[in-house]
């Protein structure tokens, strides 16, 4: 993930303090706490729901954004978005939104 972010800052043309948010994949609470540190990423900034749902794969980063995002989802926010799976694959994305409209979380 680092080299991730790194090539995903220069093409948005943002530093690391630009991001509001940073939102990845959910694998494992002391990956994304050790990933956190040595990104540079001020934890305040890193959502986690992994305590609450565990790994939920590819579903991981929306359901972070939804439970998690509060108030950057009602205002202008800059996201980093990354995600990462067996066999070394891996995306990412920086996304700038002013609102974001989503569906309250239903668990059943």
């Amino acid at each position: 993930m680092p080299p991730l972010l790194k090539d995903l800052l220069a093409l948005a043309q943002w530093e690391v303090d630009d991001v509001d948010v940073f939102v990845p994949h959910q694998a494992n609470k002391f990956m994304l706490s050790f990933l956190a540190r040595r990104m540079k990423i001020d934890k305040s900034k890193m959502l986690l729901s992994i305590e609450n749902f565990g790994n939920t794969s590819s579903a991981s980063i929306p359901l972070t954004m939804v439970t998690q995002g509060g108030e950057h989802l009602t205002k202008p926010t800059k996201w980093n978005l990354m995600g990462f799976g067996v066999g070394l694959s891996w995306s990412g994305l920086m996304l700038e939104t002013d609102t974001i409209k989503a569906l309250p979380l239903i668990e059943i």
